[in-house]
C-alpha cells in the first residue's frame, strides 16, 4: 500500500471517513491524498449565466485544504488534494487506479439513516467494477487502534493469497491478531469447512497466528456485526468476487449488504484470481 485516497462530498459522513483516513495515513507513513468530484448541474434561467468549472474547481479545493490542515496529524505531515468534474464513481475509480497500491476510503452513513446519492450510488457503483481496495467508515465512527481484525473469509481454490497483501501490511503495522470467521449455514459441516478452506490461510497468515470461528446463522451480516462487537473489532475484512453481468444487474452479495449495515470500518478487497495471474505471467514470458 503507497497512497491513501480519500473520497468526499463534505457531508457528516465523509468527514467521518477523512478523518480516519488521515490517522491511518500518518500511522502508515504513506501519501494521502483528498479528492473531491463535482458535477455542473445544467439548469436554463431566465437570464443565462456562465458557470466557471475552474472557480468551482478552486473553490472544492480551498474546502478540501481546509479539512487537510485542520485533521492532519503533524506538521510534517503533506496531505494532496484534488477536485474534479464529472461523474462521481467514474472519476474515482479514474484517479484511484493512477496511484500505485492505492487504498480508497469513502464514508457511508451510519445504519439507520438514508444515504445520500453520492454515499449510496456512488459505493454502489463501485463495489460492481472495483480493481482497487475500498474502506468503508461509518459516519460517526471514532479512531481505535487496529488491534483486532475479523477477516471474513470467503477464501476458495481459485484465489490468489496475495489478494491478502494489504491486510498483512496493516497487521504488521498495528501487531493485530487476526481472526478469520466463516458464517455457515447450518447444513455445512466446521469440520469440511476446516479440511477444505483453511489450511492455505493458516500458512499465509502463519506470522499472525489466525484464530478460527465458525458461527452457524443464515444472516451473515448480523452474525458478523454481532461477532465484531462481542470481539471488540477494529477492522472487518471482506473479499469482492468478481460476477457475470446477470449477477451485476439482479443480485445483491453479501459484501453489498454489509457495507450498508456496518457499524466498523470494512476493507473490501479485490479478489486475485490464480487463473487469471498465471495468464498474465504466461504473457509477460511470450513478450520477453
Amino acid at each position: 500500500m503507497k497512497t491513501i485516497m480519500i473520497a468526499t462530498d463534505f457531508s457528516n459522513a465523509s468527514y467521518s471517513a477523512v478523518k480516519y483516513g488521515i490517522r491511518l495515513g500518518a500511522i502508515l507513513d504513506i501519501r494521502v491524498v483528498l479528492f473531491h468530484a463535482f458535477q455542473v448541474v445544467t439548469i436554463i434561467p431566465d437570464a443565462y449565466t456562465s458557470i466557471d468549472i475552474n472557480d468551482l474547481k478552486e473553490t472544492a479545493e480551498k474546502e478540501l485544504r481546509k479539512e487537510a490542515m485542520e485533521l492532519r496529524q503533524n506538521s510534517s505531515q503533506i496531505i494532496d488534494v484534488l477536485a474534479v468534474e464529472g461523474d462521481e464513481s467514474t472519476m474515482i475509480q479514474l484517479y484511484a487506479n493512477r496511484y500505485s497500491e492505492c487504498l480508497l476510503i469513502c464514508g457511508i452513513k451510519s445504519k439507520g439513516k438514508l444515504f445520500n446519492r453520492f454515499l449510496g450510488d456512488t459505493i454502489t457503483a463501485l463495489l460492481k467494477t472495483m480493481q482497487i481496495s475500498l474502506l468503508v467508515v461509518p459516519e460517526g465512527f471514532e479512531w481505535m487502534p487496529i488491534k483486532k481484525i475479523t477477516l471474513a473469509s470467503a477464501i476458495d481454490t481459485e484465489t490468489d493469497l496475495e489478494t491478502l497483501d494489504q491486510l498483512k501490511s496493516i497487521a504488521t503495522t498495528f501487531e493485530s491478531k487476526i481472526l478469520i470467521v466463516r458464517v455457515l449455514e447450518t447444513k455445512f459441516s466446521v469440520i469440511e469447512e476446516i479440511k477444505y478452506h483453511s489450511e492455505r490461510l493458516t500458512s499465509y497468515l502463519k506470522d499472525f497466528t489466525p484464530e478460527y470461528y465458525f458461527p452457524k446463522s443464515n444472516d451473515v451480516t448480523a452474525s458478523l456485526n454481532e461477532f465484531a462487537s462481542a470481539k471488540n473489532i477494529g477492522l472487518m475484512v471482506m473479499i469482492s468476487h468478481p460476477h457475470n453481468m446477470l449477477d451485476r444487474i439482479f443480485a445483491i452479495s453479501e459484501t453489498d449488504t454489509m457495507v450498508f449495515r456496518t457499524a466498523i470500518p470494512l476493507m473490501i478487497l479485490p479478489e486475485i484470481k490464480m487463473k487469471n495471474k498465471l495468464n498474465e505471467k504466461k504473457k509477460e514470458n511470450a513478450v520477453a
